[in-house]
């Protein structure tokens, strides 16, 4: 986790412990012309750009309180800055949950996850957090509060307000409450984990997969065990075998035990005639172990990520690889998600990777590229724009600019951070 100085120069950090204090903090900068940068369990700093000059942090991990849990309506109502671990705890007593895989539960909050939109290896059976907010109260860039949804799952009246705030990072309004739809604790957990020796192989098992009646919650092409900071975490089964190996494709499901017995077993039925399948170990993994690669996978802190069809994702890869051979990769593959750790360490190395090499490869495959971890830039002395971040400005940018200056019409909100 990068260190908050290093991202963000502050000029002081204020930590209000309810909404108005919130409503005023941003008020009195948006008088004074000065940016305002939320803050949580700061462990997405890395994604957006350095700001251009000093600002006020808004610390809101004193807002953290359940405000209510409507547990047969399957809704919870919370503040920013209660953090996962307590989210998950708080509702696992009603044998509920949040089916959202996040870096580091006991610090990262719920608010800075639903301004990264940020989602896990799971994301393919569950969703994003977009998913799963159904209503907001926030203070927007001249310190009025405003809301929007609702605290049911059916409600539709104007704009979306909701899905407008989710991923928008923090520069369209400073949350305040959230209201999120859960789902019940799965009964139980499977993984199999294919290994693969070149990439062609796992096209070909993909292929497959998408012919089988299973419906798994995650399909992850990994490249190597290595890829993960707590390498000796990896469940045994994935660290035996061959040494020459290009990765494992790791196919996850959830449900009652029935139903994942029987996904287990036919999607080994389904893959045992499949001559790339044949090539390499087949495992199963238990329940623990299905759930300790999720949270390693969730861990991963990557360079950038690339977002392209799913159809593309092995494309993509091939040519990340032709870039760096020896980058590490974790690929979502049903989501067409990749997250790329480079090798290369050289100064000034992620900028020229980024912007001359990578996202030009990517953008023939309508794809993008996000730079999202700026730490190891900033210590090797790199300047990033936010077009190095982001990419350049989309067909979406203007109308993106237009919602900035409807909620936030002095930029003050995240000032430098965003795409605009």
């Amino acid at each position: 986790m990068p260190a908050t100085a290093d991202i963000l120069p502050l000029r002081e950090t204020l930590r209000p412990g309810d909404e108005p204090s919130v409503a005023h903090a941003v008020r009195d900068a948006c008088e004074r012309d000065v940016g305002v940068y939320p803050l949580g369990g700061r462990t997405q700093l890395g994604l957006g750009a350095v700001p251009a000059e000093p600002g006020v942090g808004l610390d809101l991990r004193g807002l953290n309180r359940v405000v209510d849990h409507a547990a047969d309506d399957m809704t919870i109502t919370v503040e920013p800055g209660i953090t996962m671990a307590e989210l998950a705890e708080h509702l696992a007593r009603r044998r509920q949950r949040l089916p959202i895989d996040v870096a580091e539960p006991d610090q990262a909050t719920i608010g800075g996850l639903i301004a990264t939109n940020q989602a896990g290896p799971r994301r393919f059976g569950y969703g994003t957090l977009r998913d799963y907010v159904l209503g907001i109260r926030a203070v927007d860039g001249r310190g009025t509060v405003f809301a929007g949804g609702g605290r049911v799952v059916k409600n539709a009246a104007g704009y979306n307000v909701p899905r407008l705030i989710v991923g928008s990072l923090g520069t369209l309004g400073v949350l305040t409450q959230a209201t999120l739809m859960v789902r019940p604790v799965a009964s139980t957990a499977a993984m199999i984990g294919c290994e693969i020796f070149e990439l062609a192989a796992a096209d070909g098992l993909l292929d497959a997969l998408t012919r089988s009646p299973v419906r798994p919650v995650s399909i992850d092409l990994v490249t190597a065990a290595d890829v993960l900071p707590d390498e000796d975490r990896w469940p045994d089964a994935l660290v035996a075998g061959s040494t020459d190996r290009f990765g494992w494709l790791l196919i996850g499901f959830e449900g009652t035990r029935p139903e994942v017995q029987w996904m287990i077993e036919t999607l080994h039925r389904d893959w045992a005639g499949d001559r790339d399948a044949s090539e390499g170990a087949v495992v199963t993994l238990n329940a623990d172990a299905a759930r300790d690669v999720w949270s390693l996978l969730s861990r991963h802190d990557a360079h950038a990520r690339v977002a392209v069809r799913p159809g593309r994702v092995t494309a993509a890869a091939e040519r990340c690889l032709a870039i760096d051979p020896d980058a590490s990769l974790i690929v979502h593959a049903g989501d067409g998600i990749m997250h790329v750790e480079f090798s290369n360490r050289i100064d000034g190395w992620l900028r020229p990777t980024v912007r001359e090499q990578l996202r030009p490869a990517i953008v023939e495959l309508d794809g993008r590229v996000t730079i999202t971890n700026i730490a190891g830039a900033l210590a090797n002395g790199e300047t990033l724009s936010r077009d190095d971040v982001w990419g350049p400005p989309s067909d979406a940018t203007e109308c993106m600019q237009a919602m900035k200056q409807r909620f936030d019409p002095h930029n003050i909100l995240n000032r430098d951070r965003y795409v605009f």
